[in-house]
Parts: C-alpha cells; sequence; structure tokens
C-alpha cells in the first residue's frame, strides 16, 4: 500500500513539474496551417526564429514558443520566399493560440 501511494505521489510531481515547464520558461504553443492550393512546403518564422516546416493540407502546432505578441512569418520552402503577409499573433502563456493558416 506504502508502494502505490508514495508511486502515485511521484507521478502526480512529475505531472506538476511537466505542466509548469511552461510557466519557467515563459512558453506557450502555436498552430498552424497550410491551406497552400499549389502544393509548397511553408517554414514557420516567428521574430526570424525558423520553428520548422508545414507540409501541404497539414495543420501543426510547434511548442515552447515565447509567450506574447509575435510575429509570424510563413516562407516558401526552401526558396525563402514571403508566402503569405506577416502576422501579428499572441502566443498564451502555457495555452496555445488559434490556428493561423496561409493559402499562397
Amino acid at each position: 500500500m506504502k508502494k502505490i501511494a508514495l508511486l502515485s505521489s511521484i507521478i502526480i510531481l512529475l505531472s506538476l513539474f511537466i505542466s509548469c515547464a511552461c510557466f519557467f520558461n515563459d512558453t506557450g504553443t502555436l498552430w498552424v496551417e497550410n491551406k497552400s492550393q499549389r502544393g509548397l512546403t511553408y517554414s514557420v518564422l516567428v521574430d526570424n526564429i525558423n520553428y520548422g516546416t508545414v507540409g501541404p493540407g497539414q495543420r501543426k502546432s510547434f511548442d515552447d514558443i515565447p509567450a506574447g505578441d509575435r510575429i509570424l512569418v510563413f516562407e516558401v520552402y526552401p526558396s525563402g520566399q514571403i508566402a503569405c503577409q506577416p502576422a501579428v499573433v499572441h502566443i498564451p502563456l502555457c495555452g496555445a493560440s488559434s490556428v493561423i493558416s496561409c493559402d499562397y
């Protein structure tokens, strides 16, 4: 019985630590969607930092984005051509943005 209680306590503490990491790091999640009708892949840049790519028709989340108002840019991969107008997106602390899409 004591082992079960100890194991339960460890699981709860680990869950709290993992869920609180965003508070310590001041981060949130960005959701994006690629609606390209041309089959283009986009690079996702936040404040000029490339967080990765999103393929045609794909909806994707990027974790550990600094919380607050950020500049989001979609670029055509690999050319670097701007695909959609830069946008200001709000990343909530320990939360997720609404889905931001690009359909260049």
